[in-house]
């Protein structure tokens, strides 16, 4: 269900597949969504999408590191540093997601080209607005 990768596999991560930690959907680092973290003991964690890396954070909180890959480069940013559009018609792997951008211009962009609704800071993505993404 977890798929974990220490510090000696990340080379191996890049291109291996794991199993999201929190639906157990496989996934693959640089996919369009694929999201991480790294748990309190050191163990990499992956996830599907940046929905499952929110609600996952939520319950582990001691957890560092996230990230996300990001939308229109599809290279690897800290979670933190990131935007996150929300109600855009591109859907994630469960569908409706957060679209992680870069800068305040992609997010605009993004909300005008694919009909979003939101834009949020990392520290703004909520467990209400997780819960609501997984109900629609």
């Amino acid at each position: 269900w977890v798929g974990c990768r220490g510090a000696s596999d990340e080379a191996a991560a890049q291109t291996t597949s794991a199993r999201c930690a929190g639906c157990g959907m496989r996934v693959t680092r640089g996919d369009a969504f694929s999201s991480g973290a790294t748990e309190a003991n050191g163990h990499a964690v992956m996830f599907d999408s940046p929905k499952c890396m929110f609600r996952w954070l939520s319950q582990h909180t001691d957890a560092r590191e996230p990230w996300c890959t990001e939308h229109l480069s599809r290279t690897q940013h800290p979670a933190r540093e990131l935007l996150f559009v929300m109600g855009t018609d591109i859907d994630g792997p469960m569908g409706h997601d957060l679209v992680p951008v870069d800068t305040r211009a992609h997010a605009e962009e993004l909300l005008r080209s694919h009909h979003g609704t939101q834009v949020l800071a990392f520290a703004e993505v909520t467990q209400p607005i997780v819960d609501q993404l997984f109900r629609m």
